[in-house]
């Protein structure tokens, strides 16, 4: 069997004479099953919904059959298995670590490859992704984090990020769909660190026409996600552009809570590194290697509000009339100028336990946690966040 999964003769025959003449026949009407529910998916006049259905039909008899006539999988089909989890599509343990870094870059390696992407720019475009990708900052962010910040109100502006690109293994869910992994490119520090090393910058970009404080002036987001249907895709987002997709705009919103969120000082990194030793090992078990990384992890106030913080069953949602969104209170006008001063002095005291912070624009803020109306912290809830 080649690396696409097909049987050449000689293996089609072996497989034959194993299975004997009625196996066989059992087989082909389980074949033609699935062919024709291949035929009504080609279908336009069928709603998404019903295709679905037909998709995950058609799977449960494609998986049915290889294991009961002991037909070899095609290499691809877990991945295209809307049956399965996004993790066992891509044979990740879902107790391992890093696994969202794992499925993007799965995914990533697939497009790159020609299997998952057939479109020759984006194919060039995800393999310098991907080269790029070793040279990223990791961090881990915990569930219980990232319910925070997508439950966080934000307005975009211009911001900096810790590193040049920066990889987060988070699953975050967006309306319908849920993504895996999120990679950040700030093409203004980009930019910066290529004029410093490249005092003839000025000739570089004449003679890539490209002008480079023009065209890289931005942060580049990259992105993978499984929307309701399971089909797999990506999305290349630009974080100041502004465009009426309510996923992206729920992207851009989550990208300035993580980088407020990280500037703060109840948040605490821890750094795990990643030996050659282990990945060896890793490697030799058929696991993928993974770099080093920042694990993320609170302390303080914050700390204790998110050790009660409960969250409903993915899917479900708070009661408009009683859920209040996390948002950032900002102290832009004159008549806080004391407290502007009291902070220039170090004498601004914390409210409520928790910390002022003043942005790269100079404003002051306060971050005002989710929490249901009348009852402060969220409790009583289905699901405690460890």
């Amino acid at each position: 069997m080649d690396e696409m999964g097909k049987m050449d003769e000689k293996e089609i025959k072996e497989l034959a004479n194993k299975m004997g003449e009625k196996k066989i026949k059992e087989w082909g009407k389980e074949l033609e099953k699935g062919r024709i529910l291949l035929e009504k998916m080609k279908d336009s006049k069928i709603t998404e919904e019903e295709r679905f259905e037909f998709n995950k039909e058609y799977f449960r008899i494609h998986n049915k059959t290889t294991k009961k006539f002991g037909i070899p999988e095609h290499p691809l089909s877990s991945v295209v298995d809307v049956t399965r989890s996004v993790y066992e599509r891509f044979n990740i343990p879902e107790e391992d670590s890093l696994k969202n870094y794992q499925v993007f870059r799965r995914y990533l390696e697939l497009c790159s490859q020609g299997v998952l992407e057939k479109e020759s720019t984006q194919i060039e475009a995800i393999k310098t992704v991907l080269e790029g990708l070793p040279k990223a900052k990791h961090y881990k962010i915990t569930d219980n984090i990232t319910f925070l910040l997508s439950n966080t109100t934000n307005q975009v502006r211009k911001v900096r990020f810790p590193f040049i690109e920066c990889m987060f293994d988070v699953k975050l869910i967006v309306f319908d769909r849920a993504y895996y992994g999120i990679l950040f490119f700030d093409q203004l520090s980009f930019v910066e660190l290529f004029k410093k090393q490249n005092l003839n910058w000025h000739q570089e970009q004449k003679l890539h026409n490209v002008d480079l404080d023009k065209d890289f002036n931005d942060v580049r987001i990259i992105t993978f996600y499984v929307d309701k249907y399971g089909i797999l895709s990506h999305n290349n987002i630009l974080l100041y552009e502004k465009d009426k997709d309510k996923y992206n705009n729920k992207i851009r919103e989550f990208t300035m809570n993580l980088v407020d969120f990280i500037n703060s000082e109840e948040i605490k990194l821890m750094f795990v590194k990643k030996t050659k030793k282990t990945n060896e090992r890793r490697i030799e078990i058929g696991r993928m290697a993974l770099p080093s990384y920042n694990k993320i992890y609170i302390t303080g106030y914050l700390k204790k509000y998110v050790d009660k913080l409960k969250i409903q069953k993915q899917g479900e949602s708070f009661s408009h009339r009683f859920w209040v969104r996390g948002h950032f209170r900002h102290f832009w006008h004159k008549q806080y100028d004391r407290l502007y001063n009291l902070f220039k002095e170090g004498k601004l005291k914390k409210r409520g336990d928790r910390e002022y912070i003043m942005d790269d624009e100079g404003v002051l803020k306060l971050w005002i946690y989710p929490h249901i109306k009348g009852e402060g912290m969220l409790i009583n809830k289905r699901y405690e966040l460890k």
